[in-house]
């Protein structure tokens, strides 16, 4: 069977932005940090065989917003 990492990309970068946010800072620099590395040492001795990094967007239906009224 194989293994399939798949990450929300918003709710991670938003919860990391909170996590590396702890000197006030507005915007964090993600480019410098190693996530990569983040996820080998957290994923010790998973084989991982994909990868996902994805990112979505939630979008209102005119029908259903319709509805809602």
């Amino acid at each position: 069977m194989k293994t399939i990492l798949f990450i929300d990309g918003r709710n991670f970068l938003d919860k990391m932005g909170f996590v590396l946010n702890k000197n006030g800072k507005k915007d964090v620099d993600f480019s410098a940090y190693d996530f990569s590395g983040l996820f080998a040492k957290v994923l010790t001795g998973m084989n991982i065989e994909k990868r996902v990094f994805y990112f979505g967007k939630l979008i209102r239906h005119p029908e259903t917003t319709e509805r809602l009224k």
